[in-house]
């Protein structure tokens, strides 16, 4: 069972009902294909394109198929930017970072928030961001929009997920995040983890 992001019309959210993580995992392998045909340096530990920050204090840096795709404005009326990055591009379930920005504008340098909603043209909201990971085990944490209800479990959800990019040009984007993240599995949502001074440097795939 998979918390899910989204919210129909009548703001009410299917949690615990739609599976979230097989469809960044698409995002990530589809990036990750690209990033191999056409990258030269994703295993080079010299490589200037990472993903880094903390865990819960431990920190981590991802240099691997790393990469970033701004894509045009969908069906949905809605633009989006997709980064990401691996511990080992032969391990692709796990160690593993993922950022998702939805607009209903282009995507430009600034601050994004998963406590903001975004309103397809159908009218269903999704958060301004999604940050997913997949730690050594293969167990899957993603940040969580601002709750539709403030009763118990949801009352614990703390939706402080953010994404700045200060830079973004043609073939570059670079930034910060941070966030709190919640076990994909858990309804409960008491497990969770933090993630802090997150830095991202990544090429256009």
């Amino acid at each position: 069972m998979f918390i899910s992001i989204f919210s129909n019309r009548s703001g009410n959210c299917s949690f615990l009902l739609r599976p979230v993580f097989p469809l960044v995992l698409l995002f990530s392998f589809a990036l990750t294909g690209c990033s191999k045909k056409n990258s030269d340096d994703e295993d080079d530990p010299g490589s200037s394109y990472y993903i880094r920050f903390k865990i819960d204090g431990a920190q981590k840096e991802y240099k691997s198929n790393t990469g970033f795709q701004v894509l045009p404005v969908s069906n949905k009326s809605l633009y989006s930017a997709v980064m990401n990055g691996f511990q080992d591009d032969g391990a692709l379930d796990k160690n593993l970072l993922n950022i998702i920005i939805w607009s209903r504008d282009p995507i430009v340098a600034k601050t994004y928030k998963n406590e903001n909603d975004v309103a397809n043209s159908d009218g269903d909201k999704v958060p301004e961001i999604l940050i997913t990971y997949n730690d050594n085990d293969k167990v899957g944490h993603l940040s969580l929009g601002k709750p539709f209800s403030t009763q118990p479990p949801f009352d614990r959800i703390v939706s402080d997920a953010q994404v700045v990019i200060t830079n973004l040009t043609g073939s570059n984007i670079s930034g910060t995040f941070s966030g709190t993240l919640y076990k994909s599995t858990d309804g409960t949502y008491t497990q969770k983890l933090v993630v802090t001074e997150g830095k991202f440097n990544l090429k256009k795939l």
